[in-house]
């Protein structure tokens, strides 16, 4: 588990700005919830954890204006998220990129799902 965050948190980004934040989950009702806020796609509840990588635009966009807000912050995180599957692969893990489903756009992914109380367990 720790290379695979380190693997995220290593990732590189714009002006090293690192605009993001990662949940590692592992509880059972929490992945449960994922896979419903992803349209229904249970097959990666079943899965040892989840991570979940957030952006934050408005990191990017302090250093970069709109087009950081807007495409330097999912820039770095799609890097992040490279980053882990690839480090995930090397290690025999397997992995998978799982959209943010039934989140609208611009609305942090922890809005849809049942509250965080317990991101690992």
């Amino acid at each position: 588990m720790d290379i695979l965050l380190e693997a995220l948190r290593r990732a590189p980004s714009a002006g090293n700005a690192q605009p993001w934040f990662f949940y590692a989950i592992k509880n059972k009702s929490l992945k449960k919830g994922l896979a419903e806020a992803a349209y229904g796609q249970n097959f990666f509840a079943k899965a040892p954890v989840v991570f979940v990588i957030c952006t934050i635009p408005r990191i990017s966009s302090s250093a970069y204006g709109k087009r950081g807000g807007n495409l330097n912050c999912i820039q770095d995180t799609a890097a992040a998220a490279e980053n882990l599957l690839i480090t995930a692969t090397a290690l025999g893990y397997g992995s998978c990129w799982v959209g943010p489903g039934s989140v609208p756009p611009g609305e942090p992914m922890r809005r849809e799902i049942p509250k965080i109380s317990a991101i690992i367990d």
